[in-house]
């Protein structure tokens, strides 16, 4: 219960040094799941302390992303890459195209 709650404070204040202690003592603690939680965490630790640091995520790349598969979902049919281009640049820039409506001749 003790390392649930210091690996709560720890990330609460965001400092590496006292995260790298908390690896420490989950390391020592002889407990399989915060041992594997441990090493998860020095896997990953540049991109946990860059988060600590400057609490970016990769969120707005993944909406990117979401958006142009909803580009490509559309552009089905289309004959060529330019087509799928002008389409993805139209659903991720969220542009609003006011063309002028045609009247039946």
């Amino acid at each position: 219960m003790m390392l649930r709650e210091s690996l709560q404070d720890v990330l609460a204040d965001e400092d590496p040094a006292a995260l790298r202690w908390w690896v420490t003592r989950a390391r020592r603690a002889r407990l399989q799941p915060f041992a594997r939680l441990a090493d998860s965490v020095m896997e990953h630790w540049e991109g946990i302390v860059v988060f600590m640091e400057t609490r970016l995520t990769n969120g707005v790349i993944e909406a990117i992303n979401g958006l142009l598969q909803l580009a490509k979902r559309m552009a089905r049919g289309f004959r060529s890459f330019r087509n799928f281009r002008l389409m993805a640049l139209l659903k991720a820039g969220r542009l609003e195209l006011n063309l002028p409506t045609l009247s039946p001749t």
